[in-house]
């Protein structure tokens, strides 16, 4: 299993400025996830906890 960490930075321009100003701050950073990658695996619950973890 490999680790998954987010390392994208996506930018928040607001919407009040011009083009040129600058890229703004880095609220949020994010993963590339391949499709079909594993993210984590859960064993030894029952299923219904499973969906709550899930949430």
């Amino acid at each position: 299993m490999k680790r998954v960490f987010p390392k994208i930075p996506v930018a928040a321009i607001p919407t009040e400025n011009r083009m040129c100003k600058g890229k703004g701050s880095v609220p949020v950073w994010v993963a590339k996830v391949k499709e079909g990658q594993i993210l984590y695996e859960i064993s030894g619950i029952s299923l219904g906890n499973a969906k709550k973890f899930k949430k």
